[in-house]
């Protein structure tokens, strides 16, 4: 199968973000037998403007990506959030190729007035399936032509190699990797765990927020494997089953990962595959116990990761989008049916 793959991917970064959910994404599908063309939507926006600005450059993008449509004839157009792309353009995109399939992957939180949302709706009823890392009521709102359904956040063995559940050997304790400038209470939070930490001779360092630079590309590797565990801690945790790419970066790289006590998330990873904690009493009082329970540390780690790589691979997940576009699924996915018991 031919597959236009619309998503950020970056490009004018130069491989600063290679980890990225769009890349792996492609990895899934290309390793599914498929053909898969990336269009960089932002990137070419910002390439076609004169003024290098993709606002100036979103209608002359839409033409560009129509006529990658006329000049692939794919089965798939895959959009991955897409908010440049025009709703009339999946409309001439279906007259070029009438038998086209779209669906729209989306991994930013569903929640209720938020703008990122509003602009899904203006895509949702164009596509015949929407993907969300969220669940629950907001996303049964959506009413795209087929079907709107949980995605999971995915896990990439060719890209998360670390395993460092299997070590011992470790620079930091603790680290979050994630920025905090529009969160005021992530910030106070991660601000409070440093001055916790500091007392109980824990060692954490945060990278991208409380003013530490962020790290990208090699070096963002390179800091996962220089620490055991990890923090995962998200804008919101009342959305069911919601939590950023983070935690597939983390478990699938072997971090023993601790995480809000988001909505429902047991239901897709259990207390022997991630730590949760409720404030930072509690998670204070967690990260001393496995500093000072090596081998317990390894064992919910190894868990974790064993979770991450059967569950949520790139394969698995690109075969769920495939099936659910073009027919009904076959497998019996994990996320499935944690639904079904639910």
């Amino acid at each position: 199968m031919k597959i236009i793959h619309v998503a950020n991917f970056n490009k004018g970064r130069y491989g600063l973000t290679y980890y990225s959910f769009d890349y792996k994404l492609n990895n899934g599908f290309i390793r599914n037998g498929h053909c898969v063309y990336d269009f960089s939507y932002r990137d070419t926006a910002r390439t076609v403007s004169w003024l290098k600005r993709k606002k100036l450059g979103t209608k002359k993008m839409n033409t560009r990506l129509l006529e990658t449509v006329a000049n692939i004839k794919p089965e798939l157009l895959l959009l991955g959030n897409a908010e440049l792309v025009a709703p009339e353009t999946l409309d001439e995109a279906r007259k070029i190729c009438p038998h086209l399939k779209i669906a729209l992957w989306y991994v930013d939180p569903l929640v209720d007035q938020d703008e990122k949302v509003a602009n899904l709706r203006r895509l949702v009823e164009k596509v015949d399936t929407l993907f969300c890392t969220s669940s629950g009521l907001l996303l049964s709102q959506f009413k795209p032509r087929k079907s709107a359904s949980y995605l999971p956040n995915v896990v990439d063995a060719s890209i998360d190699i670390l395993k460092n559940h299997t070590r011992t050997d470790f620079e930091f304790d603790l680290i979050f990797i994630g920025s905090d400038g529009h969160d005021n209470k992530r910030r106070a939070f991660l601000k409070l765990l440093l001055e916790r930490a500091k007392e109980a001779s824990i060692k954490v360092k945060c990278f991208g927020s409380q003013g530490f630079p962020p790290v990208r590309g090699s070096d963002f590797m390179d800091t996962l494997a220089r620490s055991s565990m990890s923090l995962s801690i998200g804008r919101v945790i009342d959305v069911k089953w919601y939590t950023s790419d983070r935690i597939g970066q983390l478990t699938g790289n072997g971090l023993l990962t601790f995480s809000s006590e988001v909505l429902d998330f047991r239901e897709l990873y259990s207390d022997d595959e991630l730590v949760y904690f409720k404030d930072i009493d509690d998670l204070i009082e967690k990260v001393l116990y496995f500093k000072n329970n090596d081998q317990e540390r390894q064992r919910i780690a190894k868990n974790g990761y064993e979770r991450s790589h059967l569950c949520y691979n790139v394969q698995q997940v690109a075969k769920y989008i495939e099936e659910e576009t073009f027919g009904s699924p076959s497998s019996d996915y994990c996320w499935l049916s944690a639904a079904q018991d639910s």
